[in-house]
């Protein structure tokens, strides 16, 4: 596995005694380093068998073991060349080598506030080995792929893909900020930069008293659907299998206006047709609504 290390010079030109490493992580992920100001620095890509740190270039794919030769001024334990900048200011500074791209290209990011939830949709250009996306929100992951059917990866693909995701756990009236987080199949996990930020108004509320199809629908052990409430509620979820025997109570109780989420984790019950019925009481009158579900093993 390439790896990617930032070092501090302390003599200049640098020679490998002079040098002492401040920062490393995986080729396709930016070091971040803290500098007191008036400090040089210098890059160097490779492998890890190299002596101090410093390792051999030509145990990479030709293609980045020439892009790094062309930008490092020599390979191997030789001299390392400066960054194009190589003087940093005091503060945080985060780099990541040019020439060796993040594994997914992300080609479009968005979100907006739709019936009382956030509605998150962007767009992959290439992806390269990967497992799955998280969704960062107020930098606090709340969905991965590991859990959510739509958040996994496409593995390696050269065609544009298109992902989605609804965040139900939201408060009207508040801003929110998203990110992202891809992880490929070797456990590396990466970050980017795109954000957006939603607002959630008045104007975002549901019109109208409706359940949204499972997600996953067959599913394996456990699917979500989501309830639009154009107004609070008193609000009963229950699952009954084929014989019309109740078999779990996803949620009882008031719930206010917005969209909210039933998650049912059905691991103790056996493969088959399940119907779920979601009935909500409000001064106006009584709904109800029924969706079926397959589980299956």
């Amino acid at each position: 596995n390439a790896r990617f290390a930032v070092y501090r010079a302390s003599t200049s030109p640098p020679a490998i005694n002079g040098l002492s490493q401040v920062g490393s992580g995986n080729a396709f992920t930016p070091v971040t380093v803290t500098t007191t100001g008036g400090e040089t620095y210098y890059a160097q890509i490779g492998t890890p068998e190299g002596q101090g740190g410093l390792a051999r270039l030509a145990t990479l794919p030709e293609a980045q073991r020439q892009a790094v030769q062309a930008r490092l001024a020599g390979s191997g334990n030789g001299p390392l060349a400066p960054m194009a900048a190589p003087t940093i200011a005091s503060g945080t500074i985060s780099v990541t080598p040019a020439d060796a791209p993040l594994p997914v290209e992300l080609s479009g990011f968005s979100g907006s506030a739709r019936n009382g939830a956030v509605q998150l949709s962007w767009q992959t250009a290439t992806e390269r080995d990967n497992a799955g996306f998280s969704v960062i929100r107020d930098g606090v992951e709340i969905a991965s792929f590991r859990s959510t059917q739509t958040l996994v990866g496409n593995g390696t693909a050269s065609s544009p893909k298109a992902y989605a995701y609804t965040d139900a756990r939201v408060v009207m009236g508040r801003s929110y900020s998203y990110t992202l987080r891809s992880t490929d199949r070797s456990g590396e996990v990466h970050s980017y930069d795109r954000s957006v930020s939603v607002e959630l108004t008045a104007a975002s509320l549901p019109t109208a008293f409706a359940l949204s199809p499972a997600s996953p629908n067959p599913f394996n052990p456990s699917t979500t659907l989501s309830l639009s409430l154009p107004e609070a509620a008193q609000v009963t979820a229950e699952v009954f299998n084929a014989l019309g025997q109740r078999v779990a109570v996803l949620t009882a109780g008031a719930m206010s206006a917005g969209t909210h989420p039933l998650v049912w984790s059905a691991a103790d019950q056996a493969s088959g047709l399940y119907v779920v019925r979601v009935t909500a009481q409000t001064a106006q009158g009584r709904s109800v609504e029924t969706q079926r579900v397959t589980l299956t093993r």
